[in-house]
């Protein structure tokens, strides 16, 4: 089967650390900044990109189950995790 529409994403991690920074300085420091990181980033990496996040000031990382949060957590420990539970209440862990 021949892919007849080709696909080719390159991410700019601080591309995304500047978009972080920019929602930061527009929303003030009293605003929580959770960036979503869904199905591995979308594909462009979910620790990599979740690591760009962190840096650049976000408060949390919003992902899906438990389980993306524990697969994301190697690199970023220290910080806050929200995830959808089982009934649609956002719940906090660390």
């Amino acid at each position: 089967m021949t892919n007849l529409r080709p696909t080719w994403a390159e991410v700019d991690l601080s591309a995304i650390r500047d978009n972080i920074c920019s929602i930061r300085s527009r929303v003030g420091p009293s605003v929580r900044v959770m960036p979503a990181v869904k199905a591995n980033a979308y594909g462009h990496g979910a620790i990599e990109v979740s690591r760009a996040c962190l840096q650049a000031g976000a408060s949390a990382l919003c992902v899906a189950t438990v389980g993306r949060a524990f697969n994301s957590a190697r690199p970023v420990l220290a910080n806050r995790f929200w995830f959808w539970a089982a009934r649609r209440r956002m719940r906090s862990m660390r």
